[in-house]
């Protein structure tokens, strides 16, 4: 993941300076520990090492990565436009024509050089939110009629399933740029600013990427995505027009009706590991309905990983069912926290900014930081531990989960 490897490539930093960083037997799990090691490192990660002209490298770096990128519908190899994951007319429904608040890409790919921290989300517009080249012109907008054409009828879960899909080939996307051959960096010679980046700041970059990239080689499996996109090329392959039973062949959905629209959006996808096998990643999602008046938290997952997902989705419908009858809300922390661990791809509309303060934003800040941080090699603690403190926190933060949803 793009936002994993911002964390990487900062905790590799920080393992070059032994003195910066507790060794594991300074660590314990109580909540303590855990806390305070959480906030240390999130309070050096915001320490900018800031350098304009390596920024300006990143940014044509991903200009390249986009540029090259093509289309994602199966056997095809047409250029990709900007496709939106959420359609653009929602988006306009969903931000009142102001602006919204959301994850960019861009922004995570230069962030380590750029002149100030920002927060996870930052200001976009519907034109902006949740874009990335997937598909070509003419896929983007056939394949995906049904759920942006008002009159173009499906049901719910064909609906749902269409999303997701589109909402996964976001990731795959993403995860393909880091892992293509084509990802060694470079310093741009072509740029202006090439001149301004002396031998020795380029060896530190050149060497840092080089060893995250290496890193990735050995601990990041991008097969897996691979294998989740091959599973839907067969399904598009047999059916240029899939339903329902068409993705049951391969995957298993479940989702659950929200009572009321959520005032953030996320999609993402993320897989569990309980064991040494190599898993599949689940697709995770809050969809509108085609008219924006119903909202779903949906899973998609891939029916090898059915057995895999059980308790996890046990207990979601578990907490589902006390909140559709109102006796709990626990449900939405599960939504919440999924979608914080799992997304590259979450949009805030203003409403929600405005009703949160500033500690709540930075709240958020926070426990997408965390989750990131707990899938790092060169993290002192168990993923466990940051991911159960992390859902202990959300859990607490009622009147956060209240505003937002």
């Amino acid at each position: 993941m793009l936002k994993w490897i911002k964390n990487l490539k900062f905790l590799w930093r920080r393992k070059m300076d032994n003195s910066k960083i507790k060794q594991d037997s300074d660590i314990d799990n109580n909540t303590n520990s855990v806390e305070n090691f959480l906030d240390s490192e999130y309070c050096s990660y915001k320490k900018i090492n800031s350098n304009k002209f390596l920024e300006l490298n990143e940014k044509d770096y991903i200009k390249k990565l986009y540029s090259n990128s093509l289309c994602n519908y199966c056997e095809c190899h047409e250029k990709a436009i900007n496709s939106h994951t959420y359609p653009h007319a929602f988006l306009k429904k969903f931000s009142n024509n102001e602006e919204l608040h959301s994850i960019c890409i861009d922004k995570i790919a230069i962030e380590r050089y750029a002149a100030e921290y920002t927060y996870f989300i930052d200001k976009s517009f519907p034109k902006q939110a949740g874009v990335a080249p997937l598909f070509c012109n003419s896929h983007d907008t056939t394949v995906f009629k049904r759920i942006e054409n008002s009159s173009d009828d499906v049901d719910l879960d064909t609906y749902l399933y269409l999303f997701l899909y589109r909402a996964f080939i976001y990731d795959y996307t993403i995860e393909g740029m880091i892992k293509s051959p084509s990802s060694e960096r470079e310093i741009n010679q072509k740029g202006s600013y090439s001149k301004k980046i002396n031998k020795e700041i380029e060896g530190k970059y050149l060497t840092e990427n080089y060893i995250t990239k290496k890193i990735l080689d050995i601990s990041y499996n991008y097969d897996i995505y691979q294998d989740v996109k091959f599973k839907f090329d067969k399904i598009f392959t047999e059916c240029d027009r899939p339903e329902k039973k068409d993705f049951e062949e391969y995957f298993k959905i479940y989702y659950y009706k929200l009572k009321s629209m959520p005032k953030f959006l996320g999609t993402g996808s993320m897989y569990i590991q309980y064991d040494e096998s190599k898993h599949l990643p689940s697709i995770y999602g809050i969809v509108p309905d085609k008219k924006g008046k119903n909202y779903y938290y949906a899973i998609l997952v891939p029916n090898s990983e059915v057995k895999t997902m059980e308790k996890l989705i046990e207990l979601t419908q578990t907490e589902y069912e006390k909140y559709d009858k109102g006796q709990d809300n626990s449900f939405l922390t599960i939504v919440l926290f999924q979608i914080l661990d799992s997304s590259q791809n979450m949009i805030f509309n203003n409403e929600s900014i405005r009703l949160m303060d500033e500690k709540e934003i930075v709240f958020l800040d926070k426990m997408y930081h965390h989750l990131t941080l707990s899938r790092s090699l060169f993290c002192k603690l168990k993923m466990c531990d940051i991911r159960n403190y992390v859902y202990k926190q959300i859990s607490k933060n009622k009147d956060l989960i209240n505003k937002i949803f």
